[in-house]
């Protein structure tokens, strides 16, 4: 492909639980849509990573990028864990060495990065997703500028925000002790902190500044998801572009995906719209670029929705 684009495992890893599916043939499957690169994610195992080796040892498939936590763990230091944010010492030592395995495997491996949910911040106890499902039920009925909207936004932002400093201090100083060990370690992979798809989720813009601010000389970057950007700007709850504006010279990759106005994600670029067009100058900027695609996207829609994009690139 004329832009390097990677393929994330994300689009027909699940087929790993199916009976003779190999990590062999998940791999192939990649190739054969015409990539030459992958990204694993956190949903791969050791024992489906063994059975890709055949691929990767002749370089036919190239790494391009691990998405933390692999391989596979446990779902409470899964994508939507509080991960590196953890107040419990052990849960937090537990996921800093969980991200330090990912990014051994991403030196073993030849990747140039590796994507990682810092944290999230826990704004109800009983049903963690409450408030980010409730913006978005609210939105699509009554509308950003509605009264409605309004009520349910500034009380979920209002609890978001009083414990975001925390959380992100937290994520900070599990930041610090990785970096301190790849330095020791003599590991040159760069972090990439991804913006998330739900509001409660972090880091967000002033994340991002505390976050960079203090680890100014350390390996890490942005990792820019465009489809989870489009969401949460569609809400007005978080300004994707400024920070791509303020952070371009951190930009370590985007994961590229549409998506449509009631929030469903992950589909081949332009399946459903023209939102990438918004981004074409960042996904040509981006060193790494992945298609994060769902099980629902076909061969011939992500064909398509690359020939689009490479289209659509060649006219900057």
């Amino acid at each position: 492909m004329k832009y390097n684009f990677s393929c994330s495992t994300s689009w027909n890893g699940h087929k790993a639980q199916e009976k003779n599916i190999t990590g062999y043939d998940i791999l192939n499957e990649i190739k054969d849509l015409g990539f030459d690169q992958v990204e694993l994610n956190y949903n791969v195992t050791e024992q489906t990573l063994r059975e890709m080796y055949p691929l990767l040892e002749t370089g036919e498939m190239k790494v391009s990028s691990l998405h933390n936590v692999f391989p596979k763990a446990s779902e409470e230091y899964g994508p939507s864990s509080i991960l590196l944010g953890f107040e419990d010492q052990y849960k937090r030592k537990q996921a800093i060495d969980y991200t330090i395995r990912t990014i051994e495997y991403a030196k073993a491996l030849g990747a140039k990065g590796v994507v990682i949910h810092s944290s999230k911040i826990v704004v109800c106890p009983e049903d963690d997703e409450y408030y980010n499902k409730e913006l978005r039920r609210v939105f699509l009925k009554y509308g950003m500028d509605s009264k409605e909207y309004k009520d349910t936004c500034n009380v979920a932002m209002a609890i978001r925000q009083k414990k975001s400093k925390r959380q992100t201090e937290l994520i900070i100083e599990s930041l610090e002790e990785i970096c301190d060990y790849m330095f020791k370690k003599n590991i040159h992979v760069k972090l990439g902190l991804e913006n998330r798809a739900m509001y409660h989720e972090m880091p967000d813009e002033e994340e991002y500044r505390m976050i960079f601010d203090r680890l100014t000389d350390e390996p890490v970057y942005v990792w820019y998801d465009i489809g989870h950007g489009e969401m949460l700007n569609q809400l007005g709850v978080f300004d994707g572009f400024k920070v791509l504006r303020k952070y371009r010279n951190k930009l370590l990759g985007v994961h590229i995906h549409d998506v449509d106005d009631r929030f469903l994600d992950h589909l081949a670029p332009y399946s459903v719209s023209n939102k990438l067009d918004n981004y074409l100058d960042i996904i040509d900027l981006a060193p790494i670029k992945v298609l994060e695609l769902s099980k629902n996207n076909t061969s011939d829609m992500i064909k398509t929705g690359v020939e689009q994009l490479e289209n659509k690139l060649d006219e900057l």
